[in-house]
């Protein structure tokens, strides 16, 4: 029958010589433990927050949208305007007299249509600049 040896017992030896690769095995596996678990940790941190940023761009996304739906009439509205409209007094380009006699540019002064108006919409209107009126 064949003598079965365990290891440090043939011939008194002593463990302490294996183990210290064992140790430093040891030591090498628990890093790399160490390190893909901090490394999952950090990865995992970082798609949450990815997720945080994707989640409230999608709610500014939302909310630009509903704020173009609800003010699109109102641009419609205003932009379909002559530039003109803005002022507050208007001069008449062409107008005939009752004896059908032509006036000149700038003799006929009209008050802007946006003066009598009233929109649910737009509280005032008002224009800055050097010809503001």
């Amino acid at each position: 029958m064949a003598k079965v040896i365990c290891l440090g017992q043939a011939k008194n030896e002593s463990p302490a010589p294996y183990l210290a690769p064992l140790g430093g095995c040891l030591a090498i596996l628990l890093a790399g433990m160490g390190w893909a678990t901090w490394t999952a940790l950090r990865l995992d941190r970082a798609h949450a927050q990815a997720q945080g940023k994707a989640d409230f761009e999608e709610k500014v996304r939302l909310a630009l949208w509903r704020m173009d739906s609800t003010l699109a009439p109102l641009i419609v509205q205003e932009s379909s305007r002559p530039y003109f409209t803005y002022n507050s007094i208007l001069r008449r380009r062409t107008s005939l007299q009752p004896d059908v006699r032509r006036v000149e540019k700038g003799e006929v002064l009209v008050p802007s249509p946006l003066l009598t108006e009233t929109s649910t919409n737009v509280c005032s209107i008002s224009s800055l600049g050097r010809k503001a009126h």
